[in-house]
């Protein structure tokens, strides 16, 4: 499912009954709306399984939970950075091999690498993109990963 459609409702392959598409892009345009004017705008999405993204909230970071970061189409990720303003997109979730809903940090990292349908289609934003998997008691690891972020990231136009 594609959140740039103009149809309504929204309906994915991968969706989980808690979390429609509709209400996940939703959920987007309101985290993102929370950082509009900050310097810097960074979507973290994470698993509710694993680090409790909410923790790293400060001005530029928006926050996003979800029962598994498996079930987030690549396409949610370019719609923050295209439309939803997002300078940089951090997915984290559980750990490699440790993953509650099976295989939803080894899919994620496959189609963002363009190795599994549904491919992320945001090849100009990759470098806005990125990954980090731990434990649920990793938030250190996840907070050195969204500074780096923070740093490294390039500015988009405008920002």
């Amino acid at each position: 499912s594609s959140p740039f459609r103009n149809v309504s409702p929204l309906v994915s392959g991968i969706e989980m009954p808690q979390a429609p598409m509709q209400q996940i892009k939703d959920r987007v345009d309101d985290a993102l709306a929370a950082v509009r004017n900050d310097n810097i705008r960074i979507l973290v999405v994470g698993c509710e399984r694993s680090v409790d993204v909410a923790r790293l909230s400060r001005p530029g970071v928006a926050s996003l939970s979800l029962p598994c970061t498996g079930m987030v189409p690549p396409s949610t990720l370019d719609y923050a950075l295209r439309t939803g303003g997002a300078d940089g997109v951090l997915v984290t979730g559980c750990d490699c091999g440790d993953c509650h809903y099976r295989w939803g940090n080894r899919w994620t990292e496959d189609r963002l690498q363009g190795e599994r349908p549904p491919y992320f289609s945001g090849r100009s934003y990759a470098s806005h993109v990125r990954t980090v998997w731990t434990q649920s008691t990793g938030l250190s690891k996840v907070r050195g990963a969204l500074d780096r972020m923070i740093r490294e990231i390039p500015r988009r136009e405008g920002t």
